[in-house]
């Protein structure tokens, strides 16, 4: 259903549905990373950066990027990212706004223009350990690519990635799903990003 909704651009119901998916798979990595976009098309950018940070504590922070980039082939994404351009220019000292930009950006492949808005995130931020791992990557060219060209939004396959669980580090702590998308903060814990 919430592949469903995020195709219609339906974004606050997609989210609803990815939300109470959570309560049942909380350590699903790859669907904390699809809820993260649906935060970020509602220009939810601290819920969006928050959760991909949650996403990070189960799944490798370069397989985030998969959820990513299918997004990037919806019909709005283009809007999407001028809206947060637009945010970023009225509040340039904003490090959820930057660092979601910097993450979609970079699994866009202009990794000189995320790794620029990693590092301001960082800034802001320091020492973050996804946001430096971002930056390591994208700056060193491990991420992207991670998609096959000839995914796309258009198919019938789910948005969230398919294949067997994402292996849980046991020494992270397990993120706790969301309980809104009404605009306050959406992690189980309290991440300032």
């Amino acid at each position: 259903m919430a592949d469903d909704a995020f195709r219609a651009s339906d974004y606050r119901s997609a989210s609803r549905f990815a939300n109470h998916a959570l309560i049942e798979m909380p350590e699903n990595g790859e669907l904390i990373a699809f809820f993260a976009q649906t935060l970020f098309a509602l220009g939810d950018y601290r819920g969006a950066a928050s959760a991909i940070h949650d996403a990070a504590n189960v799944v490798d922070p370069t397989r985030l990027g998969k959820v990513a980039q299918i997004h990037q082939q919806h019909p709005d994404y283009a809007e999407q990212m001028q809206q947060l351009n637009q945010y970023i220019a009225a509040d340039p000292e904003s490090p959820d706004a930057l660092f979601t930009r910097g993450f979609q950006l970079g699994f866009s492949g202009e990794r000189d223009a995320a790794v620029r808005d990693l590092n301001q995130a960082n800034r802001f931020v320091p020492n973050d350990p996804l946001t430096l791992a971002l930056i390591d990557a994208f700056d060193s060219g491990i991420a992207p690519p991670l998609l096959a060209p000839s995914r796309n939004l258009s198919s019938d396959a789910p948005i969230v990635m398919d294949g067997p669980p994402p292996t849980i580090d046991s020494s992270a702590p397990a993120p706790r799903p969301s309980v809104s998308v009404d605009g306050h903060d959406h992690s189980g814990h309290d991440h300032t990003h």
